[in-house]
């Protein structure tokens, strides 16, 4: 039940019935959002994933120009945040700009991971231990939700923090990309815009 349909449940009910809904709803939301790192995990992650990437691919090409650009903007006096938005071919995508990233020491990304990441459990599991967090669309039209969202945003681009996120839909089994309703990238696009 989502926060405007639980205040509605209150609406003839006191005033602090009301706020004490809304309150509990925004900690839930902000539980959800919150992103971070587990240390051990993370090290222990990469490590296999390195020798994961050996046994199924030759090689992995990396633009070492644009890894010495992302350096170069996250070294400067005003740092500004750096958003990847990669193609979404493979479920390995998110993966493996991670494992640049600690492979290069550029700090790790925050993922705004898709919510059909969240049903499968190694992946998920895999997400939330490496800066992931998950977002349904259809949360992002509930006000309360959204508001909170915009503000976690922020606070994440004025901490410059590397975002991740993907602008593309599911793909058919031929390739095709399906189109999404990616209200994720609208709300951290207005987020940047908002921010001075």
């Amino acid at each position: 039940m989502n926060a405007l349909k639980k205040l509605r449940k209150y609406k003839y009910s006191k005033q602090e019935d009301v706020l004490k809904v809304a309150v509990e709803e925004a900690r839930s939301i902000s539980r959800q959002l919150a992103a971070g790192f587990n240390t051990t995990a993370t090290n222990l992650h990469f490590y296999f994933s390195h020798k994961l990437w050996k046994q199924i691919f030759e090689q992995i090409i990396v633009n070492n120009k644009q890894i010495e650009a992302i350096k170069k903007i996250l070294s400067t006096a005003e740092p500004q945040t750096v958003v990847f938005a990669p193609t979404h071919k493979s479920f390995m995508d998110f993966w493996l700009i991670s494992y640049v990233c600690f492979h290069y020491k550029l700090p790790l990304p925050l993922i705004a991971a898709p919510e059909r990441f969240h049903s499968m459990r190694v992946v998920s599991k895999i997400l939330r231990l490496c800066g992931g967090f998950f977002v349904k669309n259809k949360q992002l039209k509930d006000p309360l939700f959204s508001a909170i969202f915009k503000q976690y945003i922020k606070r994440l681009i004025q901490n410059n923090n590397i975002l991740e996120l993907f602008i593309e839909g599911k793909r058919q089994p031929a390739g095709k990309v399906i189109p999404n309703d990616n209200f994720v990238f609208d709300e951290i696009a207005e987020a940047f815009l908002d921010t001075p």
